[in-house]
Formats: C-alpha cells, structure tokens, sequence
C-alpha cells in the first residue's frame, strides 16, 4: 500500500503536466479515511513558507490546537510533547533535528517550482478523512501565525499557563504527552 501511495505522488511531482495513465489509475486505491500525521502537516507547511526546526514544530502545534479547537476532532494522529523549547510532534522532530537552527530546505532539492512541490505535500492533506476541513484549518493557521518569527512562536507557546508549562516536567525528566483538553482550554479563547 505505501508503494503504491508513494507512486502516485512521485508520478505527480515528476509528471506533472500529464494526467495519469488508466494504468496507473486502476493500481491505486485512494482511501478518504486515511488518517493524517504530523509529518503530512509538516511537509505542507515547508512547502508554504521557510523554517527552521523550532519554528516548524511551533506551526505544525499551532495547527493542531486551532484544528482541536474549531472541530473538537484532532488534525492528525501523533501525539504532542512538551519538550525543553515548547510542544514537539515526535515523528516530525526526528525527521528534521539535524537542521538545528538553519532552514529546512530538504522537501525542495530537487524541485524548480514551488507550486509543484506544495502539490504532493496538500494531496496527501486532502486524501485524509477530513481533508477538505483540514486544509482549510491548516491555511488559516498559516495566515494567522506563519509570519511569525521561531522566537515569537516559543514565546507564544511558553505563554503562563498555557499547554506547554502545564505539561513540562523539567529538563532532565521524560517528556509528557500534552493532553487534549488542556491545548483545547486554553488555546479556544487565545487572540494574538
């Protein structure tokens, strides 16, 4: 099933200009129940606007929350840390530690043209339960937060009583999940 997933986005992201084959057509099945993840969000939002790592992490929870918020359903199915320098999806902050604190430029090495790189990242999105929704959801969070500096974003998330400082434990310790109706409390009323 993964194959046959990764085939249809390659064939987009290479072919773009042709429309698929029946051939290749009657191989895929398209699911609408297929549950989003975070690094889906997180892809979507690189190939919207530059970021860091940190700034990346902050977006991909800001999403989350304002998802949880507007629709009392989570926007994808891994769950959220509260890590030294704010919340953290585990799956997207392994992918992309190794930038550190330069620009995550990896989703377009090998891409001209921006808008053909945003095309397999939003298909994935709206091939989800949900897409449509979550799209949408996720666009207004980019419009909301996305000019927003990595530094302005921690501060926003670090915020006194706020998910995060509810959830963390402290430097040296595990890190805790961050539960759903504390990010949902908190972030429903929240006006930048």
């Amino acid at each position: 099933m993964a194959y046959q997933k990764d085939l249809l986005f390659n064939y987009i992201k290479f072919n773009i200009l042709e429309f698929p084959s029946q051939e290749i057509l009657k191989n895929l099945h398209f699911k609408k129940d297929r549950k989003l993840k975070g690094i889906d969000v997180a892809k979507y939002i690189l190939s919207k606007t530059p970021c860091t790592q940190l700034k990346l992490q902050k977006l991909v929870y800001l999403c989350f929350a304002d998802y949880l918020c507007d629709t009392g359903k989570e926007l994808f199915t891994d769950k959220i840390y509260a890590f030294k320098y704010g919340p953290v999806v585990d799956t997207v902050y392994k992918r992309y530690k190794e930038y550190g604190y330069k620009p995550i430029d990896e989703e377009k090495n090998d891409i001209d043209s921006k808008n053909i790189s945003e095309m397999p990242a939003k298909s994935r999105i709206l091939f989800a339960e949900c897409g449509t929704e979550k799209l949408i959801s996720i666009e207004k969070t980019l419009k909301k937060y996305g000019s927003l500096s990595a530094a302005d974003l921690v501060d926003l998330t670090h915020k006194d009583n706020a998910p995060w400082s509810k959830s963390f434990k402290g430097l040296g310790k595990l890190y805790s999940a961050m539960k759903l109706d504390t990010i949902k409390e908190y972030h429903q009323y929240e006006e930048l």
